[in-house]
């Protein structure tokens, strides 16, 4: 039986951890024109979208020297939070849930999703029983930038909670038009 973790917030929490650096050219020349459209679905059948994204560089929780995209907004009853490493996912990465997310010892790594919904649902890409696909199409510090696509479950992080599904598309900036 696994023990609760208090490293999420219990607010609705995306988490991608991967290392910030400009992606090149061609990669920011192809991207998206589908906007954010990221729908969480409780275990009860309750529909939650992501809305109000913003993303912005800073150094990780793992390693300060390395640069992470930092992705947040809001659901109903929670939020959504996200860091992408990108010189990991430079040209685009697809990753198998479950996904180390990295630790104080071997620093940030791959990518994580979290989400909860207060007052006690917390989910991750991290946690075993997790499944399904994280693809981060890009993610770069300068400029700021993150394209990402979910299809999966996740699994709680409390040894009683419920799983939440989660699937759709992050893009920070939001195309234009």
């Amino acid at each position: 039986m696994r023990a609760a973790r208090s490293a999420a917030p219990l607010v609705a929490v995306l988490l991608l951890a991967a290392g910030c650096r400009d992606d090149d050219a061609d990669a920011r020349d192809e991207r998206s024109d589908e906007p954010t459209r990221l729908v969480v679905t409780t275990a009860d059948g309750t529909e939650r979208t992501l809305t109000d994204v913003t993303a912005t560089c800073i150094p990780s929780d793992y390693d300060p020297k390395v640069q992470v995209v930092r992705v947040s907004g809001e659901l109903d009853g929670g939020g959504v939070f996200a860091e992408v490493l990108p010189a990991d996912v430079e040209g685009g990465r697809s990753y198998d849930m479950p996904v180390p997310a990295g630790s104080d010892e071997t620093g940030p790594e791959n990518a994580i999703v979290v989400v909860g919904i207060e007052p006690d649902l917390t989910n991750t890409s991290e946690q075993e029983e997790s499944t399904g696909t994280l693809e981060v199409l890009r993610a770069s510090c300068d400029p700021v930038e993150v394209e990402l696509t979910i299809d999966g479950t996740l699994d709680s992080e409390y040894y009683d909670g419920e799983p939440v599904d989660v699937e759709g598309r992050l893009v920070f900036p939001a195309p234009a038009g």
